[in-house]
């Protein structure tokens, strides 16, 4: 029986384990009781700058030993606040489980908080807050949260505000660390294949000479309860308009999240939900809605985003909510719609235990929520009759009269104008005081990472699968893999978006969206009502169709997802609905600058070629496109001719192929040609800029770089994990070593073989920069670019190479990785002999080698610029 081992060291550190033979990597999290409610006025933001700080430096390590440590050991590492808490993680491979405890335990006591080192960040964390600005669903949900709770902590933005960042010292962050960083005060949690004794006995030796602090108490936080409702619109430069509604229900630590998970799913969540019904299929006045909870200790917010398909539709989308909740609220609902809930949570929850990290926060968030770390385990455990009682219960609270709205519209001229002026007047506030925040020193080198010893992971042995042709030209393969009780089904076709005909950018994806409407034994939306009776989820994207089932209805996932490919059913009525969500998407997609920039690069650098085009493509395209162009490019390429379908899981591969002989055997289709690509053109420097108003500024440097089979493939691989972080996301690249000394920027990163496959990839660096700070940036960039490859050192090599071939292990973590891995072995025609060579292949790639590569792909004189923002 699974269980999680507890353990109290004499200081009252709390340590909790989880056990997977499975896991291919330990996940430890070091959890505080301190988040942004325990700070006081004038301090708002302290706990996440400090939380950026904690890796920055101890008595021991310097300010790069973490990022360098986590990188050497093929690692990842990060860091999250909330309101209620902070915590720390570290995914190690397995023999380096306890390296992590020796780190967490050294950033509990011995943090320097060096003032040259806050300066650098302080200003990154400024440009972290005009990032978040600039989204406008986590701005709205801010300012309701603000609104609701106008007499307790959580008023308060997490990231604060600039003027009490900025005043934040050395001795601030000190003392706040001294008096919440205490073992008393702390929980650590692992999941992996760990033995919990030897876990408990490590964290006796590394941390049970910290001495607790017995005067160390909590604030409480009293929560005023009210019947009040609260608006608040947003006004800003965007097309697409967003409509959020809030209610208030009891917080994690009643120990109540099961039952809002199934009220989630009976109210917002998926297609069988009542609201999705209402305002998506029945009135068609949203294109998109959904739901999730803020899960606050104290007190939970229950929020549904919704997506209008104007708005001069809100108002309406207003009273439809209010009628759907006022019909809920009368207890008019069907068991079957609380079964289809269970089954849904049932399947989410066993998807959790595939990822040792999200397992690892739920069960820290539990224990410091209810003090009980059985919880994670029993939360599947209630009977439907006690479930209708408790539903009954908790309906109250979704009342009209504590519903409270928000929502984000366009602006007219006059709002723009204002709205310039008051950017630019922050712009000039932070130029003048972050001036005097000006880092003197350098980015310190590594001290103790010289001092750990690497071990060889090994490649991993590729699990047994079976592959075979079909006589429909299909590649059916299956895996046995009974870690969770799901199987995942993933059916990738040949023809994507790229066989879009040029007048029609886009008609692949409408096609392919079109499925979720339903068959002839299904239609309309009884298709997604079948599936989620079952707990199914099913993803669409062009060409590719991934369906996730219970262990016990694989045979009823085969049969449903035949029916839709032998029969879909484009009806007139669901193409209008459709190309509402479409538009609503594009809408979405311009005006977001961080994701419609890429496609900017894509137009320039693909220019005359399939990829250039954007796969929802344009809206003029996607106004025009017909129900008899749907139809014509199913019946061409709607095949299994040239598809692969992969099928892991709890599932035996003989029973694969018996299921498949009985359903999917009788899919038929055309045969679908292979694409002949044209060749590229070689590109040209040149800037690109796309006016949009914004807090920050989008800055992309692009560029063509070479296909997956590319003799120079594996080196530029190489290089990549050097300079942008490459695989692992490493926070030890030449990238964020930049950001590091400069604080220019929050985020930065990207590929120098972004979607390579049989054709080209792109290089791709992006970063999000404040306009005052645009020119320093680009040129710090720039010169990061040029002078990387000819100043790579052997150690960075070497550590490179071996996070590439320890994420390796990866490609087997999930029933889905599984499948994606062995879908890519069949197409490129390779064997597990790829898999278990790759060591070799990557540590024979010699400095010259990359260095090479790399120059090749990033001489200026082949990158595009690409900029999206304001007054450039």
């Amino acid at each position: 029986m699974p269980k999680i081992y507890s353990h109290t060291l004499k200081n009252n550190l709390q340590v909790l384990v989880y056990p997977d033979i499975h896991a291919r990597t330990v996940s430890s999290q070091m959890w505080y009781g301190v988040g942004s409610k325990d700070e006081r006025s004038g301090e708002r933001g302290l706990a996440h700058l400090l939380e950026h700080m904690i890796f920055k430096g101890t008595r021991r390590l310097s300010e790069s030993d973490i990022n360098l440590i986590t990188h050497k050991l093929s690692g990842y590492t990060n860091a999250f606040t909330s309101h209620d808490f902070t915590g720390y993680m570290f995914d190690f491979p397995q023999q380096y489980w306890h390296i992590a405890l020796d780190l967490f335990a050294d950033c509990m006591v011995n943090c320097t908080f060096k003032t040259d080192f806050l300066n650098s960040e302080l200003k990154a964390v400024v440009q972290e807050l005009k990032m978040y600005k600039d989204d406008y669903v986590t701005s709205l949900m801010e300012e309701m949260t603000s609104l609701i709770f106008d007499n307790h902590p959580y008023h308060y933005p997490i990231i604060g505000y600039k003027q009490d960042l900025c005043a934040i010292t050395q001795e601030g962050l000190l003392a706040f660390y001294k008096k919440h960083y205490v073992p008393n005060n702390a929980a650590l949690i692992m999941v992996g294949n760990v033995d919990p004794d030897k876990i408990f006995a490590v964290t006796e030796d590394y941390f049970g000479n910290i001495p607790a602090d017995n005067t160390y108490k909590k604030t409480s936080f009293p929560i005023s309860y009210d019947i009040k409702r609260t608006r608040i619109q947003l006004k800003r430069d965007v097309e697409q308009p967003i409509v959020l509604f809030a209610w208030q229900i009891p917080g994690a630590r009643e120990g109540l999240y099961f039952y809002f998970d199934i009220l989630k799913w009976l109210v917002v969540q998926g297609n069988g939900s009542r609201l999705y019904k209402k305002l998506v299929q029945e009135l068609q006045l949203a294109s998109h809605v959904d739901g999730f909870i803020e899960n606050m200790s104290d007190q939970a917010l229950f929020f549904v985003r919704i997506y209008p398909k104007d708005e001069e539709s809100i108002f309406a989308i207003i009273q439809a909510v209010a009628d759907e909740i006022d019909c809920i609220q009368n207890k008019k609902y069907e068991e079957s719609e609380i079964q289809r809930a269970m089954r849904q949570v049932k399947m989410h929850y066993i998807s959790l235990f595939e990822n040792p990290s999200e397992l690892a926060y739920a069960i820290g968030q539990s224990w410091f929520s209810l003090h009980n770390e059985s919880y994670i385990l029993d939360y599947l455990n209630h009977d439907i009759k006690e479930i209708i009682a408790t539903i009954d219960q908790l309906i109250p609270l979704l009342s009209i009269s504590r519903m409270h709205e928000g929502s984000v519209v366009s602006m007219d001229a006059e709002d723009r104008e204002q709205w310039v002026a008051i950017q630019r007047d922050a712009d000039t506030w932070d130029e003048k005081i972050l001036s005097q925040k000006e880092r003197n020193t350098a980015v310190e080198p590594g001290l103790y990472v010289d001092a750990i010893q690497t071990k060889d992971v090994g490649v991993p042995k590729v699990p047994a699968y079976s592959s075979m042709v079909t006589n429909q030209g299909l590649t059916l393969i299956a895996a046995y893999n009974d870690r969770v009780d799901k199987v995942d089904i993933i059916l990738d076709m040949r023809a994507k978006s790229f066989y879009d005909p040029a007048h029609l950018p886009g008609l692949a994806h409408f096609t392919y969206s079109m499925l979720e409407e339903g068959c002839k034994q299904f239609p309309g939306l009884q298709y997604m009502q079948e599936l989620e009776s079952y707990g199914m989820t099913l993803d669409i994207s062009a060409g590719i169709i991934s369906l996730t089932v219970l262990k016990d209805d694989i045979e009823k996932g085969f049969q449903l997802l035949t029916v839709l490919l032998q029969d879909p059913l484009f009806d007139t009525q669901s193409v209008e609905k459709v190309r509402m969500q479409i538009m609503s998407e594009l809408n979405e997609f311009w005006d977001t600058p961080s994701d419609f920039v890429s496609h900017l690069a894509e137009e320039k650098i693909y220019a005359g070629h399939p990829f250039g085009h954007y796969y929802l493509g344009t809206r003029d395209a996607v106004m025009r496109i017909t129900q008899d162009d749907i139809a014509l490019f199913w019946q061409r390429y709607g095949s299994p001719n040239g598809a692969y379908l992969a099928v892991v899981g709890a599932v035996t591969q003989d029973t694969v192929v018996t299921l498949f002989n009985k359903t999917l055997a009788y899919w038929r289709g055309l045969l679908v040609q292979e694409l002949i690509y044209p060749v590229l053109k070689p590109i040209k420097k040149e800037v690109i800029y796309y006016p949009i108003n914004r807090d920050q500024i989008v800055l992309c440097f692009a560029g063509l770089s070479v296909d997956r089979m590319h003799p120079l493939y594996d080196a530029l691989l190489i290089f990549d994990q050097i300079l942008t972080g490459g695989l692992l996301g490493s926070m030890s690249s030449r990238l964020f070593q930049l950001r590091e000394q400069t604080g220019l920027f929050y985020t930065i990163g990207g590929s120098v073989v972004l979607d390579a496959c049989h054709e080209p990839g792109m290089v791709m660096i992006k970063t999000i920069v404040s306009l005052d700070r645009l020119k320093e940036a680009t040129d710090m960039i720039k010169h990061t670019l040029s002078v990387v490859p000819e100043t790579l050192d052997d150690q960075e090599i070497e550590s490179a190479k071996n996070a590439i071939i320890n994420s390796l292990n990866d490609a087997f973590s999930t029933n889905n990785k599984i499948a994606q891995t062995y879908i890519f072995l069949a197409r490129y025609g390779l064997d597990a002999s790829y898999i278990e060579q790759r060591a070799h292949v990557i540590n024979a790639i010699s400095k010259q080698q990359i260095q090479d590569a790399a120059q090749q792909v990033l001489n200026d004189d082949v990158l595009i610029t690409v900029l999206a923002g304001r007054n450039i």
